[in-house]
């Protein structure tokens, strides 16, 4: 990781001029993220609510913030594995993230998503993730990819569920602390299966 941060770190003087698709559903916009989105990764990381479900539970520092964003950066330059700035549509507002990265442990594509809790229950997350969902079927040649999330994080597990993801696994002994294991079936990323979950 430290040596794909590095590398990352150099790409801030041209992310903003990456080929990286956009994404829109009724309500929201996805983009791209440049380095001009600190600020706001940083709010994100350092809410001890959002962080509660994610790592070691312990808000991130701004300096742990930016290799993370430089990181997503990096990942979509290197291997075009795309995660995105999320806004609302009629504002501009940014509330989040969303969008895919490689899973440490196995090098799968997992999906991720991590909104400011002031959006939390508005139905945001499924929406921008059924679109990344619908990115990856109809554009990135996986053969699934997985998404994970502690046991009590309810809402998370839900967001899965609606998506059409099914659970594969429980790790009570993960690094992160005990997580649940769900995977986008193979026939949802190769066109057998259903198209409007």
């Amino acid at each position: 990781m430290g040596r794909e941060r590095a590398r990352a770190a150099r790409s801030e003087l041209t992310n903003s001029s990456l080929d990286r698709p956009e994404l829109e559903t009724d309500r929201l916009r996805l983009r791209g993220f440049t380095m001009a989105d600190l600020d706001h990764i940083a709010t994100l990381y350092g809410d001890s609510k959002v962080m509660h479900f994610l790592g070691k539970g312990m808000p991130l520092s701004r300096e742990d913030a930016q290799e993370r964003l430089a990181a997503m950066i990096f990942r979509w330059e290197s291997r075009r594995i795309p995660i995105w700035a999320v806004e609302l549509k009629e504002t501009s507002e940014w509330i989040g993230r969303c969008g895919f990265s490689p899973y440490k442990d196995t090098d799968e594509i997992e999906l991720a998503y991590t909104f400011l809790p002031a959006t939390w229950g508005s139905g945001f997350a499924t929406e921008a993730a059924r679109a990344c969902r619908d990115y990856a079927r109809d554009h990135c040649d996986w053969p699934r990819f997985i998404a994970r999330t502690r046991p009590d994080n309810v809402a998370s597990r839900r967001v899965m569920e609606k998506l059409g993801l099914r659970f594969d696994r429980f790790e009570p002994e993960h690094p992160d602390g005990p997580h649940l294991f769900y995977v986008m079936p193979h026939e949802m990323l190769t066109g057998t299966g259903s198209r409007r979950l």
